[in-house]
């Protein structure tokens, strides 16, 4: 009986030992899983819109698209963009007469004056000058088939209102074939997005009420060549006033009206 108790108790010391045991051991802990992250893309910059020069200057033949129906390559080439590149050593030549010269001045503006310097002091050229402001109609604004004049040649007037002009190039006086043009400027002015009601053709400008003078000014947005002022006795703009615009040698006036 002894003998059985005693086994009895040994296995409850037993029992007691594994489970005091299991109680002092630390639980383990959770190893950690690696999360590979999904990669955010770069984003793609836009492209920078290329800024679009805005057409001002006081001489508008440099900044506008010339037509020619040629040039001559060599040995020396002489390309069109030499009519305008402010260099009067330097030209524009072709074989031909007669040939068209057209500048697209990209919007319309007021033309005042073109001068012109050719080839030689002795050299006298023929040619006609023409505006249009769709490039279809074209008027005769000066006519130079009897020309007298050699070297440099001024065309003044009193302001057609166009887009495009054209020299119809006829002949020089040494009848050798070959058409140049050492440089080209036009003069003109344009009111560019003003606020104000203009009448090109009848020069006449409505606002809605009277402002100073040089608010007006300001706000007739006049883009060019020019010197402007308004002929009046008041410190206002009113209704009858005259604003003149001398561009070269011409000058320009319109009337000024109120709503």
């Amino acid at each position: 009986m002894w003998r059985r108790i005693f086994i009895l108790v040994m296995c409850v010391i037993h029992i007691c030992c594994i489970m005091m045991v299991g109680c002092d051991r630390k639980p383990e802990e959770p190893v950690p899983t690696e999360t590979t992250k999904a990669s955010t893309p770069t984003p793609t910059p836009s492209p920078t819109p290329e800024p679009k020069e805005k057409y001002y200057g006081p001489d508008f033949a440099k900044k506008a698209e010339i037509t020619v129906e040629g040039y001559e390559e060599g040995p020396e080439p002489r390309p069109k963009e030499l009519m305008v590149d402010g260099d009067p050593y330097t030209r524009w030549a072709f074989k031909r007469f007669p040939t068209d010269v057209i500048f697209d001045f990209g919007a319309p503006f007021i033309l005042s004056k073109a001068h012109f310097t050719w080839l030689e002091t002795g050299r006298i050229y023929y040619y006609e000058l023409y505006a249009s402001y769709d490039g279809d109609d074209w008027v005769l604004i000066a006519d130079r088939s009897n020309n007298d004049e050699g070297y440099n040649t001024t065309d003044s007037f009193d302001g057609f209102y166009g887009k495009y002009v054209k020299i119809t190039m006829l002949d020089n006086e040494v009848q050798n074939g070959w058409a140049a043009i050492n440089e080209v400027d036009i003069d003109g002015f344009r009111f560019v997005d003003s606020p104000y009601k203009i009448d090109i053709q009848e020069r006449i400008i409505e606002i809605e009420e009277e402002v100073s003078k040089e608010i007006f000014i300001e706000n007739c947005n006049l883009d060019g060549l020019y010197e402007a002022k308004v002929e009046t006795d008041k410190e206002k703009v009113s209704d009858g006033d005259i604003l003149k615009v001398l561009c070269g040698d011409v000058e320009f006036e319109y009337t000024i009206k109120i709503k």
